[in-house]
């Protein structure tokens, strides 16, 4: 690689040049200067970035990463590879494994659609950033229909899961409302369609919310 941009880039036309992120373009994000090794093979990648983005060839940057902002992503590999404003990797150039996703969002507008996930969050935030309006996640299913989800009897007392299925009713209309005057969330409400931005580490909830989606 250093040989390669030590030298001159004879551009063809409508070229690009894409990095995959992890283990490809660096093993370890969490770079560390007393680590000479890491350090100088991190250096290199940033010269070359900057290299590229001099002869202005666009770049696209993937990753399997999941669970996060393009946003916050591609700032936090830019501050990591320590580069300056002009050279640093824009949301745009990002493609994390759910970023595809996010052209279903008009597709999906005028039906409510499941969003699973890792964190409940961080789901509801990239759901957003996507313009998916009508989602319920699927924590929040799980907490307003109990009954769906038989592990809840474990996890909670009666007094808890009567709690939370009142926050998460008042979350939910919230967010419909508006979107859907009249909405009942006393029953399950039609779900057009399951979107998985990340595996959830709650498999059984996920299994069964799915199945009962599914069939129902």
């Amino acid at each position: 690689m250093k040989k390669y941009f030590n030298s001159t880039i004879k551009k063809p036309k409508n070229s690009f040049i894409g990095f995959d992120i992890h283990n490809l373009l660096f093993n370890n994000t969490n770079i560390d200067k007393n680590d000479n090794n890491t350090f100088h093979f991190n250096k290199i990648i940033t010269e070359s970035i900057k290299k590229i983005r001099n002869e202005n060839i666009p770049i696209t940057f993937i990753s399997n990463h999941n669970g996060v902002l393009e946003k916050d992503y591609s700032n936090d590999i830019s501050d990591k590879l320590q580069l300056e404003n002009q050279y640093k990797i824009k949301e745009e150039e990002v493609i994390l494994n759910h970023t595809p996703i996010k052209e279903l969002a008009d597709q999906y507008k005028d039906d409510i659609v499941l969003i699973t996930g890792l964190n409940n969050d961080n789901n509801e935030l990239i759901a957003k950033s996507y313009n998916f309006k009508k989602f319920i996640t699927r924590e929040e299913y799980s907490d307003l229909f109990p009954l769906i989800v038989p592990n809840r009897r474990f996890l909670y007392n009666t007094e808890t899961i009567e709690v939370r299925r009142k926050e998460a009713k008042l979350k939910v209309e919230k967010r419909l409302g508006g979107l859907l005057p009249g909405i009942n969330l006393d029953n399950p409400p039609k779900i057009k369609s399951i979107v998985s931005l990340t595996s959830d580490m709650e498999f059984q909830d996920t299994v069964q919310v799915n199945n009962y989606i599914a069939y129902y």
